[in-house]
């Protein structure tokens, strides 16, 4: 495999409201989240929301914003 580029950029993920940052939770995390116990999951996906709203509050307009870095590689295989 041969790099072209390989580059780490930041991005500013909205979510309209809690209900929003749940949703994501629950499918972005799903590797994560899937190993709990059923009865234990939603609990778990309501407290990442609370706290993360705690320490990062909804803006003026309503917005959750959540910072993110994505990994971008562009390669081929000679």
């Amino acid at each position: 495999m041969k790099s072209l580029r390989v580059e780490l950029s930041s991005m500013n993920m909205k979510h309209a409201d809690e209900e929003g940052l749940a949703r994501w939770i629950r499918t972005t995390w799903l590797q994560y989240t899937e190993r709990l116990l059923i009865e234990k999951r939603d609990k778990f996906e309501e407290e990442i929301v609370k706290r993360y709203i705690k320490n990062h509050p909804i803006d003026a307009d309503g917005v959750l914003h959540l910072g993110m870095m994505r990994l971008e590689v562009e390669a081929y295989k000679p």
